[in-house]
């Protein structure tokens, strides 16, 4: 069985518009504007870059305050030995 070139773009254009419905059925309404999409995915980016810098921003903050609560207890600590230094107990 030979196909003429009619009768094989036929076949092709029936399977095209075949498959198009399938994909049509399948996605239904879960199908996404392309635009939309996309600023999806750079507001993830941002999204995600504005974690790291809030993480690094806390850690930093963290550090710092433990360095200051070390820093006043050293102090404290000192004042603290040095009345009791002079007081001669």
């Amino acid at each position: 069985m030979s196909l003429n070139k009619e009768e094989k773009e036929e076949i092709a254009n029936q399977v095209s518009v075949s498959i198009a419905m399938a994909i049509q059925k399948e996605l239904g309404s879960y199908k996404v504007d392309k635009e939309q999409h996309y600023q999806d995915h750079i507001w993830l980016k941002d999204f995600r870059e504005w974690s790291a810098t809030l993480k690094s921003s806390i850690w930093k903050t963290i550090i710092d305050a433990f360095i200051k609560v070390l820093l006043f207890l050293l102090l404290a600590g000192i004042i603290f030995w040095g009345k009791k230094q002079i007081k001669g107990e």
